[in-house]
C-alpha cells in the first residue's frame, strides 16, 4: 500500500516538475493539492513506524548481555539500525518536501492571482 502511495507521489512530482517547465501555474496549484491528499495516509504510516520503532527499542531495554543490562544508548543504536526507524524518518521526509511544493505552489498561485488581477 505504501509504495503505491510513494509512487503516485512520485507522478505528482514529475508533473510538477514539467508543469513548472511550461509555465502551467494552474497545473502546479493543482499538482499541490493533490500532494496535501496523500499527506493523512503518510501520517498514519508514519506515526505507526515510528510506534514500532519504539516499541523496538523498549523491549531492548530489560534485556541482558550475560549479567550486565544493555545500555540505553546501544540500544537506541540497534533500534536505528531496524526498517521501522529507516521508514518514520523516509516519511518524515516525504511529508516535508511535499508542504514545501504545496507552500510554493500556493505562493505562485498568489503571484498568478495579482498579475490576474493587475491585468
Amino acid at each position: 500500500m505504501i509504495d503505491s502511495i510513494y509512487k503516485t507521489i512520485d507522478k505528482i512530482i514529475q508533473a510538477q516538475k514539467k508543469a513548472r517547465h511550461d509555465d502551467d501555474y494552474l497545473t502546479i496549484m493543482l499538482n499541490g493539492e493533490a500532494l496535501l491528499e496523500y499527506i493523512p495516509e503518510l501520517i498514519l504510516y508514519s506515526v505507526s513506524q515510528e510506534s514500532e520503532y519504539r516499541k523496538f527499542e523498549a523491549g531492548m531495554i530489560d534485556e541482558t548481555d550475560g549479567t550486565k543490562k544493555l545500555t540505553s544508548s546501544y540500544c537506541e543504536t540497534k533500534a536505528k539500525a531496524t526498517d521501522f526507524y529507516k521508514e518514520w524518518q523516509k516519511t518524515k521526509q516525504f511529508i516535508e518536501l511535499m508542504f514545501e511544493m504545496v507552500n510554493m505552489a500556493k505562493a505562485l498561485g498568489r503571484g498568478l492571482n495579482n498579475e490576474i488581477k493587475a491585468s
